[in-house]
C-alpha cells in the first residue's frame, strides 16, 4: 500500500507524461496533425495532445497496440489480457465507441458495433512513426466516434536511401514475433514495405493466438506540386476466445480478416493545400462457439466500406482556414444483423488566428448527415494564450455525438434481444481548462480540468415483454483532473509519469460507471548508467470504482527492462532489450473477469540498416 500511495502522490507532485526514451534528444514543441487536420506545433493547439514516438514506443519493449497506450495520460485500455482478444480504448472515461481511431488519417472504427479493437491493427508497431493522442471532444472535426477524442496511429515515411529494419521479440508461453521493412526513393518515386508475424501459445485454455500483417505505401511525385499516394494494410488472425475466470469457454474461436486501400492526391496550390482520398476497407470477422447453450453456434460478419474525402487549407498571415468534406457507404453482410446498408456525409471548417503573439484563437463547426436519421451540427470554440516564461493558459468547449451502430439498430429478435432502429445518437458537451509549463528543455509539467455531459446514451435494457433492447434513456456526467509531466536530469536520468483522477457518474441512478478506475498513475525513470546501456523501471497503480466482481480493486504493476544499443557497422545499428513486466506477478484485471497475464521475462531485438 505504500508504494500505490507514492505513486498517487507522485501522480499528483511531479512526475506526470508520456514515457520518453532517455538517449531521445528531448523534443520540446513537436508538430502535430490530429488537433486541427494540419501541421501545427503544440504550442499552438488549444486541446489537450499526447505525442508517442516510435523511439518512444521501442524504449516502452511493446508487443501490441494496448501496451504503447496504457500508461497515456487520459487513456484507460479495457484489455481482456489474452493475445489477440477482444479489447477496446477510453479516454477520459468513455465508452469505446466514443474513440476515433485513424491510421494515416483512415478511421478503423467499424460501423457494425462503432468500435476498434487495438489488437486488429493492421501494422507492426516497428512501422509506426508516432501516435498521437487527442482528448477531448473532436466531432467538430471528425464527426461520430469523437466524442471522448481521438487516437491516430502514423505510419512512417519511406527512407531517402534504401534501408530497413528488423524486429524481433520472444516472451513466456511461447509468445514470439517478428517484423520487417524495407523502404526507400529513386528519383520521382518513393516506397515502403513492411510485414510481421506475432504468435502465442497463451496463458490460459483457449488463449493462443496467431497474427499476419502486411502494409505497403507507394509514392510518386507527378509534378513539383503534386503527389500521389498509395497504401495498403492487410491482417489476418486467428484467436482463441477463452471467456471468464468463472465461466470459461474452451472452445470458443475467433478469426478476423481486413484489407484496408487507400489512394491519395496531394497539390500544393499557390499558399494552399488541396488533400483528396478514396479508400476501401473491407472486414471479415468469424465467431465459432461450439458450446452455444441452443446449439453449435457460428456468426459471420463482412463489412465494407467506401470512402471519399477531401480538404482544403490554406494559411494568410495570421490567419488559417480548414474547409472539407467526407462521405461513406457501409455495406454489411452478416449472419445476424442481415444485409444492411448506410450513407453518411459531412462538410466541416476550422479557423485559426493569432490576433497578438501568445495568443491563439480557434473555431471550427462540423454538419453530419444519415441516410437513416436527423443530421448532427458539432461546434467548438478554443482559446490559448502563452506567456513569456513558456506557461500557457488553455480553453475550450465543444458539442460531440455518437451515432447508432448497426448492431445497435438491426440486431435480429432471438426472443431474448431485438435491434432498435428509431434510435438517434447520442450528444455530449464537453469543458476543459489547462496548464502547461516548460523548463528550457530540462522538463514540463501540465495539468487539465475537463466536464462531460452525455445524454441522449443509448442504453440496453429489458422492454416490454422482458426482451433486451436499446433506447436513447441514459445520461452521464464525466468529471476528471490530468496531470503529467516530463523531466531529464543530469543529461542521462529521465523521469516521467502521469496521473488521472475520473469521476464518471450514471446521472439517472448515481452509480458508477463500469471498469473506470478513480485514481490512475504511472511513472518510470529510464537511466543510462553506461555509455548505451540503459536500464528503465516502471509502474502504473489503479484505484477502481468498487464492482461485485472485480478480483481487486486497487492493482500495482511494475515492469523492469535493460537496453543496449550498438552498432554493427556505419549503415547498421540495433538495440538488445530484456527484462520482465508485471515483475512481482501481481494478480489483477482491467476488465472484471478477465485476468491479465503473469509475470513475462522477455527478450527483444531490433536492428536498423
Amino acid at each position: 500500500m505504500k508504494i500505490g500511495k507514492w505513486f498517487y502522490g507522485m501522480g499528483v507532485g511531479l512526475l506526470l507524461v508520456v514515457p520518453v526514451s532517455a538517449e531521445e534528444v528531448y523534443t520540446l514543441d513537436p508538430v502535430v496533425v490530429t488537433a486541427t487536420r494540419t501541421e501545427v506545433q503544440v504550442s499552438e493547439v488549444a486541446s489537450s495532445v499526447t505525442v508517442i514516438t516510435g523511439d518512444e514506443i521501442r524504449a516502452m519493449n511493446a508487443q501490441s497496440l494496448n501496451e504503447v497506450l496504457i500508461d497515456a495520460v487520459g487513456v484507460n485500455v479495457v484489455d481482456r489480457g489474452t493475445a489477440g482478444s477482444q479489447s477496446s480504448l477510453s479516454i477520459r472515461g468513455s465508452e469505446a465507441a466514443q474513440v476515433l481511431v485513424l491510421l494515416d488519417g483512415v478511421r478503423l472504427n467499424s460501423a457494425q458495433n462503432g468500435q476498434f479493437n487495438p489488437a486488429n491493427l493492421p501494422v507492426s508497431l516497428g512501422q509506426i512513426e508516432r501516435i498521437e493522442i487527442l482528448r477531448g471532444s473532436a466531432s467538430a472535426l471528425y464527426g461520430s466516434n469523437a466524442m471522448a477524442g481521438v487516437v491516430q496511429i502514423i505510419t512512417r515515411r519511406p527512407k531517402e536511401a534504401v534501408g530497413g529494419s528488423l524486429g524481433l521479440y520472444e516472451s513466456r508461453n511461447q509468445t514470439r514475433g517478428g517484423s520487417g521493412s524495407i523502404s526507400g526513393t529513386a528519383g520521382a518515386v518513393d516506397f515502403r514495405l513492411g510485414g510481421g508475424r506475432d504468435f502465442s501459445h497463451g496463458y490460459r485454455d483457449n488463449s493462443d493466438m496467431e497474427a499476419n500483417r502486411l502494409d505497403g505505401q507507394l509514392g510518386i511525385m507527378l509534378a513539383e506540386k503534386h503527389r500521389l499516394e498509395f497504401q495498403a494494410f492487410v491482417l489476418d488472425k486467428e484467436n482463441g476466445a477463452p471467456g471468464t475466470r468463472t465461466s470459461p469457454q474452451p472452445e470458443d474461436r475467433q478469426q478476423d480478416d481486413q484489407l484496408l486501400l487507400s489512394a491519395r492526391l496531394l497539390s500544393t496550390l499557390g499558399e494552399s493545400l488541396l488533400n483528396t482520398r478514396v479508400g476501401y476497407n473491407r472486414r471479415l470477422s468469424r465467431f465459432d462457439d461450439p458450446n452455444f447453450w441452443m446449439g453449435a453456434k457460428k456468426s459471420r460478419h463482412e463489412l465494407k466500406t467506401g470512402v471519399l474525402e477531401t480538404q482544403w487549407e490554406k494559411n494568410v498571415g495570421i490567419h488559417q482556414l480548414v474547409f472539407g468534406g467526407d462521405y461513406y457507404y457501409d455495406d454489411l453482410d452478416s449472419s445476424e444483423n442481415g444485409q444492411r446498408h448506410q450513407q453518411r456525409g459531412a462538410v466541416f471548417g476550422l479557423y485559426r488566428v493569432e490576433p497578438m503573439e501568445g495568443v491563439q484563437l480557434l473555431a471550427g463547426l462540423r454538419w453530419d448527415d444519415h441516410s437513416d436519421f436527423d443530421g448532427e451540427a458539432s461546434p467548438r470554440v478554443g482559446a490559448s494564450y502563452t506567456f513569456k516564461d513558456g506557461t500557457r493558459l488553455r480553453a475550450g468547449v465543444g458539442k460531440a455525438f455518437r451515432a447508432p451502430t448497426l448492431n445497435d439498430r438491426f440486431w435480429p429478435d432471438d426472443g431474448f434481444t431485438v435491434g432498435n432502429p428509431n434510435l438517434t445518437p447520442e450528444t455530449a458537451w464537453e469543458y476543459e481548462v489547462g496548464a502547461e509549463r516548460s523548463f528550457d528543455g530540462k522538463g514540463r509539467i501540465g495539468v487539465a480540468l475537463f466536464r462531460r455531459d452525455v445524454k441522449d446514451l443509448i442504453e440496453w435494457a429489458p422492454g416490454s415483454g422482458g426482451k433486451w433492447s436499446p433506447s436513447n434513456v441514459g445520461q452521464a456526467r464525466i468529471l476528471g483532473v490530468e496531470v503529467d509531466s516530463l523531466w531529464h536530469l543530469y543529461s542521462r536520468v529521465t523521469l516521467g509519469g502521469n496521473y488521472t483522477y475520473l469521476h464518471p457518474q450514471d446521472r439517472d441512478d448515481d452509480s458508477y460507471l463500469q471498469d473506470r478506475a478513480k485514481h490512475e498513475a504511472s511513472g518510470y525513470v529510464d537511466v543510462e548508467f553506461l555509455p548505451d546501456w540503459f536500464v528503465r523501471f516502471n509502474g502504473r497503480v489503479y484505484h477502481f470504482y468498487r464492482e461485485a466482481n472485480r478480483l481487486q480493486n486497487i492493482v500495482h504493476v511494475y515492469d523492469l527492462a535493460l537496453r543496449h544499443r550498438f552498432r554493427c557497422s556505419k549503415m547498421t545499428e540495433g538495440e538488445l532489450a530484456v527484462g520482465v513486466k508485471n515483475l512481482f506477478d501481481a494478480e489483477y484485471e482491467l476488465k472484471t473477469g478477465y485476468p491479465m497475464p503473469p509475470a513475462s521475462p522477455f527478450i527483444r531485438l531490433s536492428m536498423t540498416f
